[in-house]
């Protein structure tokens, strides 16, 4: 698809001057405010980044988003893709009535278990790492064969920190 070739749509598109597309269903002015900040810095360093992120500014989009993501060609344009790390620590965090994207972490874990930078997600869960854990012990109720693409080390560390936490009364 060349630079100059324009795709029709009914929905309003993001552009240089507006980086956040308007949005009739748009009632939440911080996960506005989060997207135009990460569309504003991808348009400032020239980069075109497909963007995520958690609208709870929990996960904010930093450098390592931009440090650790995967260049691929897709429409013969090439762009920096979110690392799986990212989306597994900005999907943890959607937890609500209307959405939970537990499956799509088990599906990651599923995936690329094994390629994980896991030591990179567990610094970036942080004092969260609970939250890790919880989708880890999923994982494994959902694909019980499939328990060892966790590494052991990953496991210990956070039975580890849970044993520290126990209180009994």
């Amino acid at each position: 698809m060349s630079p100059d070739m324009k795709l029709e749509t009914k929905t309003p598109v993001a552009t240089e001057e507006q980086p956040c597309a308007p949005d009739k269903n748009d009632v939440d002015p911080k996960t506005r405010e989060f997207y135009q900040k990460a569309m504003g810095t991808a348009i400032e360093s020239g980069t075109r980044f497909l963007v995520g992120g958690s609208g709870k500014g929990i996960n904010d989009i930093d450098d390592e988003w931009f440090t650790f993501a995967r260049e691929r060609e897709i429409l013969n344009m090439t762009v920096k893709l979110c690392p799986p790390e990212e989306i597994i620590w900005s999907k943890s965090f959607i937890m609500e009535r209307e959405r939970y994207d537990g499956a799509d972490i088990a599906h990651l874990f599923r995936a690329c278990a094994e390629h994980l930078d896991w030591e990179r997600l567990l610094h970036r869960f942080g004092p969260h790492w609970e939250l890790l854990f919880s989708h880890i012990i999923l994982f494994g109720f959902i694909y019980p064969s499939e328990r060892a693409r966790i590494p052991e080390w990953v496991m210990r560390t956070m039975l580890d920190r849970l044993d520290g936490e126990c209180v009994f009364l």
